[in-house]
């Protein structure tokens, strides 16, 4: 579900957060990083985003890179 919403261009910026919290949580680190940082691109002060591009990146760094979904 969150997947079609996020390509829509009117969906709110928190659709981008929430699904890549939901990729992190799922061990999808890389595309987590992906949408922690398209979110951040409309928010870019937000500390939920800037948290999800840390704890993303350290997701990544802990499993090789792999990332997966």
């Amino acid at each position: 579900m969150l997947r079609r919403l996020a390509a829509d261009p009117t969906a709110p910026a928190t659709v981008a957060l929430v699904d890549g919290q939901c990729a992190l949580a799922t061990g999808a680190a890389a595309d987590a990083l992906t949408l922690a940082r398209r979110y951040l691109t409309a928010e870019p002060r937000s500390a939920a985003g800037l948290a999800l591009v840390g704890e993303a990146e350290a997701a990544r760094r802990s499993d090789g890179g792999a990332g997966r979904r």
